[in-house]
Parts: structure tokens; C-alpha cells; sequence
């Protein structure tokens, strides 16, 4: 916990690692992520917002490394409802691993990535941008006119599989900003809670802290 007393609502993060760009996996993670947030419509933004009103957005997204991958959800909250938020978005990652996904809801989610992809190459900077990601990440020659049917390929078991293997909150990092004194109880059921004063906060040092 990063604790701001003057913040009026909390910013909450909650990531992991996953997998490598190049790991075959990735398309499975990333049909994953999108269906827990990676839009309007996702798991998350779905529950947090239109169901319990907690929030004005909450999402899920995939960060692509050469080594281990950044999976992370990211949403606020009022400070009171800190708790209820972050249970709420452990509980759909949890889901993940222990619902198999509806078909429609993954056919769905392949086919927004598989249909916005052509805008992502649409214009000469963002093809090129694609080029530099393709060498970069040595993923062949053929990347470009597989990607939709490796997207398409991708099955419901699939998704449970990597959620299983790649994506459960246990071993997760969480990191919330806000008025600590108004949450701090209600989260240490969830495992150590370490809170870093805001005056001692230090982003270049990997305990956040000086």
C-alpha cells in the first residue's frame, strides 16, 4: 500500500508475471486477458461497474516481454469500497481457472482481436511498428498471416488451461495508492500487507521505497 491520506479514492493494480512473447501460449493468455477486461464488455468492468457501481472502469491487459511477460488488472475504487473492489477482481481471475468459459463469450473476444487486427496495420507506422515488434521478439516470418487463425485456434479449454498455469491471483503482487487508514483491515485476510508512506515512496528502487 502506497498511502496517500489526502487521496479521496484508491488506485488499485494487480499483476503478475506470465508468459514470453514468443511462448506459444501467449495468443491463449491474451484471449484471456481480454475476456476478463480488455474492453467495456470484460468480466471485470462488467461486475465492478455495471453490476456493483464501484467503479468508472476497471480492465485487464497483457504486457509482451523477450522474458517473462506483465499481466496486470487495473481499476479504482472509493476508498471504503477498497476491499469489496480487490476481492472482486481476485474473485474473476480465480474464475477464470475454475469456470470453463462459455463458447459464445470466447468466440466473442477471438473475434474482436482477429477483426481489429488489420487496423493495427493499416497505416505505414503502424505496420512498421508490427515489423519492429516481429523482429524484436523473433517471432518468423509468418507471423503476420497467421495471427488471426492462431487467435482463432485458440479453444475454451485453452483459456482454462493458461489460467490454471499463467494467470492465478495467488502468487500475485498487489499494489494499491490511496488513503490508507480507510482500507488497511479489510485487506489483511489477503496476505502481508506492507504500506509505504507516499514521503518515502521511491519508483527506482524495487521496495518502492527509500
Amino acid at each position: 500500500m502506497i498511502d496517500k491520506p489526502d487521496a479521496v479514492q484508491t488506485e488499485i493494480r494487480v499483476g503478475q508475471t506470465t508468459v514470453a512473447r514468443k511462448d506459444p501460449d501467449y495468443f491463449s493468455v491474451l484471449v484471456s486477458s481480454y475476456i476478463l477486461g480488455g474492453s467495456s464488455q470484460g468480466r471485470l468492468n462488467q461486475v465492478l461497474r455495471q453490476e456493483r457501481g464501484l467503479t468508472y472502469g476497471a480492465y485487464a491487459s497483457i504486457k509482451p516481454r523477450k522474458g517473462p511477460g506483465v499481466f496486470y488488472s487495473v481499476t479504482d475504487t472509493r476508498t471504503d469500497k477498497t476491499g469489496e473492489a480487490l476481492q472482486l477482481v481476485i474473485d474473476e481471475i480465480q474464475k477464470l481457472r475454475s469456470q470453463t468459459v462459455p463458447e459464445p463469450e470466447a468466440r466473442d473476444a477471438k473475434n474482436f482481436i482477429i477483426g481489429s487486427f488489420p487496423l493495427s496495420i493499416e497505416l505505414p507506422g503502424d505496420l512498421a511498428t508490427r515489423l519492429t515488434t516481429i523482429f524484436l521478439y523473433e517471432l518468423g516470418d509468418t507471423y503476420l498471416e497467421t495471427f488471426r487463425d492462431r487467435i482463432a485456434a485458440v479453444s475454451t479449454a485453452d483459456i482454462r488451461r493458461v489460467s490454471n498455469d499463467k494467470l492465478t491471483a495467488a502468487g500475485a503482487t498487489i499494489v494499491l495508492v490511496g488513503n490508507a487508514s480507510g482500507f488497511k483491515s479489510s485487506l489483511e485476510k489477503l496476505g502481508k500487507v506492507e504500506v509505504v508512506s507516499i514521503q518515502d515512496l521511491d519508483l527506482n528502487t524495487p521496495a518502492l521505497k527509500r
